[in-house]
């Protein structure tokens, strides 16, 4: 091997309770916070002390040290955040190996960051892990309370997609075919392809107030992509992977065919709108903004991400409250959600209730 893996496990204790991992199924890339601390000076402290948090990994600039054996748990993120469940259906401590990078000091960082480059490409060829895919940071995971790896990564020059892409670059040096996810952007990305997520969010009404399109996929691209999932009930992660681009994919489509005379939206844009307006989400007002001709398409794009994302309102239009009475009178509908679709078990049901089947 291009370097020499120490094992030397601490006790059984609280650091190591000595449960038996899930998988592992995924990586998690920490530093230790502490500038200065070796692999062997945390090992011995973790030995000693037996606090109730630890990493199976220490690599400083001359060892990568396995303090607790990769089959078994340690306990490295916070069991309260939900990142890691779904993304990857376990919790991190129960079904993860977590990589300490020691840092600062009299630490060499070149010497300790190649190590730890090394070693995330041994587990991603030991257990068959895409590098995209399979390696998270702490950050990533719990972003409200942690900063590493990037805490020490950033402070050397390296960004988190760097590391991704070295670890990339060490599994080609050994051959290893590497999988890649072009579709997944996060936070440390830059380039054209964020540049066009930026500008795509924007279309579709998300705030970029400080920095707009830059290609940075920084603080206020992780807020507007978190916007934008919530917006849309999908996973909230700041991460723009396959179900949210998709899903903007789906609403700019909506968008390119608003100026047509007919289109796949409900009949013509203006019948679309005038649903909307019906189910109590716009105002009728925008419905004859459209009519006379005096909106834009950008912010019918806009509107068109309104209206899909919209929990419709209570109020019934004119022309459906005498049916809608007498739904109620009959005992068919008992008021509630006038504005919501139901579903084909649902509609057998009103049916029924109607006596339709007698």
């Amino acid at each position: 091997m291009k370097y020499d893996i120490t094992k030397k496990y601490i006790r059984h204790g609280n650091a190591r309770p000595g449960h038996k991992l899930t998988g592992p199924i995924f990586g998690v890339a920490h530093d230790t916070g502490n500038p200065g601390s070796t692999a062997h000076g945390n090992r011995n402290y973790f030995d000693s002390q037996q606090p109730s948090a630890s990493a199976q990994v220490f690599i400083d600039d001359k060892y990568i040290l396995e303090i607790i054996p990769l089959e078994e748990k340690a306990y490295h993120v916070i069991y309260d955040v939900k990142t890691d469940n779904r993304r990857y259906g376990h919790n991190a401590n129960d079904a993860a190996i977590g990589v300490e990078l020691c840092y600062g000091g009299g630490i060499d960082f070149n010497e300790a960051y190649k190590r730890y480059v090394w070693y995330f490409a041994y587990l991603c060829d030991r257990y068959g892990w895409d590098p995209e895919k399979d390696i998270t940071g702490h950050s990533k995971l719990d972003p409200d309370r942690k900063t590493d790896p990037e805490n020490a990564l950033n402070q050397n020059g390296v960004s988190f997609r760097q590391f991704i892409n070295d670890v990339k670059r060490e599994m080609d040096a050994k051959g290893i075919a590497s999988a890649t996810d072009d579709n997944l952007l996060e936070k440390g990305d830059a380039g054209s392809d964020v540049k066009k997520l930026q500008e795509d969010l924007m279309t579709v009404g998300e705030k970029l107030p400080r920095f707009g399109a830059d290609g940075d996929y920084g603080t206020e691209t992780v807020e507007a992509v978190k916007a934008f999932q919530s917006r849309y009930n999908l996973t909230v992660d700041g991460v723009a992977g396959p179900e949210t681009t998709d899903k903007l994919k789906q609403i700019l489509k909506k968008g390119d065919e608003i100026m047509k005379p007919t289109g796949v939206l409900n009949g013509t844009f203006g019948d679309y709108l005038k649903n909307a307006a019906d189910r109590g989400i716009i105002e009728q007002s925008t419905v004859q903004e459209y009519e006379d001709g005096e909106m834009t398409q950008s912010n019918a794009i806009a509107l068109v991400a309104l209206i899909e994302s919209a929990t419709p309102g209570t109020e019934v239009a004119e022309v459906h409250q005498p049916a809608w009475e007498k739904a109620q009178e009959e005992g068919v509908f008992n008021g509630e959600r006038p504005n919501e679709p139901i579903t084909r078990v649902e509609t057998a049901t009103v049916l029924k209730r109607t006596g339709a089947f007698e």
